[in-house]
């Protein structure tokens, strides 16, 4: 009797938790319940107590996974951050004791792995008082960047560029911090500078055309757009920028093309992109 009372509550929690899984994980439940139930039976037969406590945990733990279902991997999150606090916070100690470089950096690189980036920056400037490098000033720009302060980023890639003149990943940096400055010119010499390197980059093209569409320089900007469009035909922002471009300038006809390709271009859309595409829809539909 008290098996069947168990299993129905189980079962009920189940079914109200999972009710779109599939048959194969409704069995692996069924086993982990009868397991239980071969426990108790034991204990039952042999009065051996560690089999009771061994059925009530198993039991308990799966009442456990089928409410809290990720319930391991927050125990390891909770023991991934309690493990990463203590070993900065021992860091850190030793730090105030004897600076050195070697330990700032990995206070700082800690600091940024844990999004806490304000604290990586007061880090980072005391490390760069001890060793200034490519790779330091890449921890603070890291930094900067996650807060958004662009024109203290600005400063900082301009010194790493100074050494690494033709890096890829920093010129890509540098390009689109002025852009977020609203430096649009100078960001589209740098994107002209990385398409020398890559000229087939659809995302090069891409926040090129966008540089132009905010100068107002139209044309430049649908030229862009295709260009990304024709490096790659799946690049989802080049049809939708150049839509709005289309409707901004009231090209109807050209902007419902568009929108008829990026349909073929992309039957299984996401919801959001058919979200968006629904809204450009209703942006067409009120041009005269």
């Amino acid at each position: 009797m008290e098996e069947l009372i168990l299993f129905s509550i189980v079962n009920t929690i189940f079914i109200l938790k999972k009710r779109n899984q599939s048959i194969s994980t409704y069995f692996s439940f069924l086993w982990n319940i009868a397991f239980c139930f071969f426990l108790y039976q034991l204990y039952v037969v042999t009065q051996v107590s560690y089999l009771l406590y061994a059925s009530g945990f198993c039991y308990i733990a799966i009442v456990v996974a089928l409410i809290f279902p990720n319930w391991q991997f927050r125990l390891f999150l909770l023991a991934s951050d309690f493990s990463v606090n203590v070993r900065l916070l021992s860091l850190r100690i030793l730090a105030r004791k004897k600076e050195s470089d070697d330990l700032l950096e990995k206070i700082v690189v800690l600091l940024n792995l844990t999004e806490r980036y304000n604290q990586a920056l007061f880090w980072s400037k005391k490390l760069l008082v001890l060793k200034k490098t490519t790779k330091t000033l890449n921890h603070t720009l890291y930094s900067l960047l996650r807060l958004q302060k662009y024109q203290e980023a600005n400063e900082t890639v301009d010194e790493i560029l100074v050494t690494n003149h033709n890096n890829n990943y920093f010129l890509s940096i540098k390009a689109d911090i002025l852009f977020h400055l609203k430096e649009f010119e100078e960001s589209i010499t740098y994107y002209d500078r990385l398409l020398e390197f890559k000229p087939n980059s659809p995302e090069i093209l891409y926040n090129k055309g966008k540089a132009y569409a905010f100068l107002e320089e139209f044309i430049k900007a649908e030229m862009c757009y295709k260009e990304s469009l024709s490096a790659n035909p799946l690049f989802i922002p080049a049809y939708t920028s150049l839509i709005k471009l289309y409707l901004k300038l009231n090209l109807k006809d050209n902007a419902a093309k568009v929108l008829e390709d990026i349909k073929n271009a992309v039957p299984n859309m996401s919801k959001e992109l058919k979200k968006e595409i629904s809204s450009l829809y209703g942006e067409l539909d009120q041009i005269s």
